[in-house]
């Protein structure tokens, strides 16, 4: 703030100063102004927006974390080997919706990551705290690894995972030839017309 000042000053003296003399009262009052003014607006227009704070981590829960995520991925690799290889060929391939309970969009951006990179699992979409995986076998328990994951990302980052309860839908295309869709009328059909009142018995 000083430098700032002291430039101001100079640059207002060489304005104001006359041959052979220095400005008059006024005008050092007038430059006091002119240059706390300037200062004012100078604060003003070079305010820096406040920067969200850093967040927190637990260096000691990364280790834990990496091996989680090493043994789940060769134990991955292994099952989709041995699916592939089959004659059988045991996939079900669907997509799994979960609604995460990690609080930031950082820590869901993660998580999204270590699943994709895991085989047989992707993430496709990331939305409004809703992650949707593709997996190759939906019977498998993906909601229960995702979950593990959930509480390792959450004590890296020193959060508590959100405890309200959130439920997986799982899509699985159906086999066979798919059956046409049912539609709903648009317009109201019209009632049956009512029946004619049977004649009266001859005595």
């Amino acid at each position: 703030m000083a430098l700032p000042t002291l430039a101001l000053g100079l640059v207002w003296l060489l304005l104001l100063r006359q041959p052979g003399g220095w400005p008059q009262a006024d005008g050092w009052v007038l430059g006091a102004l002119a240059v706390a003014l300037a200062l004012w607006a100078r604060q003003r227009c070079t305010t820096a927006p406040a920067t969200p704070p850093t967040p927190r981590l637990r260096w000691r829960a990364l280790p834990r974390l990496l091996g989680v995520f090493v043994v789940q991925s060769l134990l991955g690799a292994l099952d989709v080997t041995r699916r592939v290889c089959s004659p059988r060929m045991p996939l079900q391939p669907g997509l799994l919706e979960l609604a995460l309970r990690l609080p930031t969009e950082g820590q869901q951006v993660l998580l999204a990551l270590l699943v994709s990179l895991m085989p047989g699992t992707l993430a496709a979409r990331l939305e409004g705290g809703r992650l949707t995986l593709h997996a190759l076998d939906t019977r498998l328990p993906i909601e229960a690894e995702v979950r593990r994951l959930e509480g390792l990302i959450a004590a890296l980052y020193a959060s508590s995972p959100s405890s309200a309860t959130s439920s997986a839908t799982s899509t699985a295309p159906a086999s066979g030839s798919a059956s046409a869709p049912k539609f709903a009328p648009a317009c109201p059909q019209a009632p049956p017309p009512a029946a004619a009142p049977a004649p009266p018995r001859q005595p």
